[in-house]
């Protein structure tokens, strides 16, 4: 299956024919990875909204790695940003059940660096660009 090629932050590309540019296999995981790690979802507890989720479609949709952008990181808070992106990636039907993804997140000046690898489900090992999130 094929998507429009979108990379993040970036406009719609057209290819030769003059169509918008589609991605598949490992640049389309790729492309869907970083939506994911990069979009904010809704902060809710105890029924009382605190931040507002980027996707209004699916507002448990992302990774909330720029929510971290500017604040104060700690052990605990990598651990954090971890764990919730690994389940980011356990969610996309294109990535390995079986191969675990090697994922680390550290801190840096402002933000987060975000270092990941995942098995797609057709067994290729797929590279998702390092991410540094800052301001």
């Amino acid at each position: 299956m094929s998507d429009l090629s979108l990379d993040w932050g970036q406009d719609l590309l057209i290819d030769e024919s003059g169509d918008f540019a589609v991605a598949s296999g490992t640049t389309e995981l790729q492309q869907r990875l970083v939506r994911r790690f990069l979009t904010n979802a809704s902060d809710v507890e105890a029924n009382v909204v605190n931040a507002v989720g980027d996707y209004i479609f699916d507002t448990s949709y992302g990774g909330n790695a720029r929510r971290y952008v500017d604040s104060l990181i700690g052990p605990g808070t990598l651990a954090e940003i971890r764990n919730r992106l690994l389940d980011q990636i356990n969610q996309e039907a294109g990535v390995s059940q079986t191969n675990p993804p090697q994922i680390s997140v550290s801190q840096v000046a402002n933000g987060v660096l975000v270092d990941c690898a995942v098995t797609a489900a057709n067994g290729q090992v797929t590279l998702i660009p390092q991410l540094e999130i800052t301001s």
